[in-house]
């Protein structure tokens, strides 16, 4: 009776270990063995069952003696590291009750103990075990071991094997239980997760409308189906849509008909290659209101990334008044640079005239003349000849901007075209006693001579209007990578200070213009130097330091393709 009453309060002690703990089952199960195997004598095991069934795993195991508890659990490990059909713990696992065996019951189950059970089982004097399975719903989860050892053990009783089978019975509920609790926190935290991760989306999303409110252009947001996500207010005053009218709907309700068949086409090649950008860079784009107006729009998309995927931003922008501006200012231009030719027509024609017949009376042709009469006359041909010069230059000027220059590419040979140049201007470089030098590293190129020269000459004559007397100049031809050429007039005059450039080449422009100024023009060669270049495909280039210098560059190509070099 002493013996019941022992295993009753074992019970009890084990059943509400099972029940009022709150730690996690392997702290659990360890509380537990010990607790059972103390009072027995006994090693206390118990392994679960793996979720396929192939494997039976210890988790927790208590005996006396600690070298003991370790071979028996090193040994369970190894057992159950394969449940062939043959094996003893398969037996075990699915009898209908628990299982207890002498060590001489045990020798005798061949061939379900292998040869090292053999020689354990005979060195630790194992006297009886006692196994009893863990069922949960009618199925294997586990095994509770006890083990009886040495010379003084005594076998398993009945009231042992109830007890075992109780303990086995609580313990596949609590692991039933504590599986049962580990799918609830990982529900809650999955849904902790899920509501924290839906506060971010909605925070962002806060602060996303919160930004498009505040854009001043429309903004809408497209997901990857090409279906609107957001838009602003501005949207809605520019397409005139509620905001419940465009959520949703593809973003094609805001394309002109006859262009939303080949839109997602342009949207597909976008997510392709997603990235801050201009749509239509240099076309002019339409958009389309709900009551059918059409309008010039500027549309720029940038990609942004969501739990839904990729998305883009499109701002979008009403440039009509723009674009009909920029309309007139071309017809402006173009009015401008056709009265400009016809103008120096009109001028360049009787001009003629005054120069011809101006170098017959300088000459004496039409008469001897005093030597007043005849410096005169020659400041008159001068002056004559410089209006000439700019009416040509004028006169070129409104060609290019027009469309109208005629060049003509031709192997040129730049050595050729240099020594020409400084033969023309050998007296202006006399005068200032000026050094002049050349390099010249290419040959030849396919390009208009006569434009050339006036790029050179140009160059040329900014350089000795500039460099003070005994200056030099230096002439420089060079390669410019595979396909191009650079010119370079370098010389030591008195240099440009930097705030000063981006009133180079640009028309009538002068860094000298006030009214006494010291050098003399017009401001246009340069300008027209730029044209030329740019009609040839190339550039021009500055390098200045002041008092010590400038450097004038001309890039162009070695050869000129004729389609590109009409100035259209």
């Amino acid at each position: 009776m002493e013996t019941s009453v022992d295993h009753l309060s074992l019970l009890a002690a084990a059943v509400r270990a099972f029940i009022e703990s709150t730690s996690e089952l392997s702290e659990l199960l360890e509380t537990v063995v010990r607790q059972v195997g103390q009072p027995l004598g006994a090693y206390c095991g118990v392994a679960l069952l793996s979720d396929d069934g192939r494997q039976l795993r210890p988790v927790a195991s208590w005996a006396t003696d600690q070298t003991l508890a370790k071979l028996l659990h090193d040994r369970m490990v190894e057992l159950g590291r394969d449940l062939g059909p043959s094996s003893l713990f398969t037996r075990v696992l699915y009898r209908p009750q628990s299982w207890m065996l002498s060590s001489d019951e045990m020798l005798a189950l061949e061939p379900a103990v292998p040869p090292g059970a053999r020689e354990l089982i005979s060195r630790l004097e194992l006297h009886s075990v006692l196994h009893a399975p863990l069922r949960a719903q009618g199925r294997p989860v586990g095994l509770l071991s006890l083990v009886r050892y040495g010379k003084q053990a005594v076998p398993f009783g009945p009231e042992d094997v109830a007890l075992a089978e109780s303990l086995a019975d609580h313990a596949a509920m609590a692991i039933q239980s504590s599986k049962l609790i580990a799918a609830e926190r990982a529900a809650r935290g999955a849904a902790e997760l899920e509501l924290a991760r839906r506060r971010r989306a909605e925070t962002a999303l806060r602060k996303t409308e919160e930004l498009l409110e505040a854009a001043p252009d429309a903004m809408v947001i497209v997901d990857a189906k090409g279906r609107i996500q957001l838009a602003n207010g501005q949207a809605e005053r520019l397409f005139g849509y509620r905001r419940d009218e465009l959520l949703g709907q593809p973003v094609e309700l805001l394309v002109p008909d006859r262009f939303r068949a080949a839109h997602p086409a342009h949207r597909s090649s976008y997510s392709a290659d997603p990235r801050i950008r201009p749509m239509g860079n240099g076309l002019d784009l339409r958009a389309v209101r709900k009551d059918g107006t059409e309008f010039s729009a500027e549309i720029s998309l940038s990609p942004m990334h969501d739990e839904r995927g990729m998305l883009v931003t499109a701002a979008i922008r009403d440039v009509t008044d723009r674009k009909q501006l920029e309309r007139k200012m071309l017809e402006a231009s173009r009015l401008k640079s056709e009265f400009l030719a016809n103008m120096s027509h009109e001028l360049r024609t009787p001009l003629n005239a005054i120069i011809g017949f101006s170098e017959l009376m300088h000459k004496g042709k039409a008469g001897p003349l005093s030597a007043p009469q005849t410096e005169y006359l020659g400041d008159v041909l001068a002056s004559a000849r410089h209006l000439l010069q700019l009416i040509n230059d004028v006169l070129d000027l409104a060609k290019v901007e027009s469309g109208k220059m005629e060049f003509r590419p031709e192997p040129t040979d730049l050595a050729r075209v240099v020594n020409e140049i400084r033969d023309v201007l050998r007296g202006l470089f006399a005068a200032k006693r000026l050094t002049v030098e050349a390099r010249i590293e290419v040959g030849s190129a396919v390009i208009d001579p006569a434009r050339f020269k006036q790029i050179l000459y140009n160059y040329l004559s900014n350089a000795i209007k500039f460099t003070g007397e005994h200056g030099r100049i230096t002439i420089r031809i060079v390669p410019e990578g595979p396909h191009a050429f650079r010119l370079d007039v370098e010389d030591t005059g008195i240099g440009i200070s930097p705030d000063a450039f981006g009133r180079l080449f640009v028309e009538f422009q002068q860094l000298d213009a006030s009214s006494g100024k010291r050098y003399q023009g017009t401001g246009l060669g340069l300008a027209l130097t730029r044209r030329i270049a740019e009609a040839h495909g190339g550039r021009v280039e500055v390098k200045s330091t002041p008092g010590l210098g400038s450097t004038f560059s001309a890039i162009l190509p070695l050869q000129t393709a004729p389609e590109s070099a009409d100035g259209g």
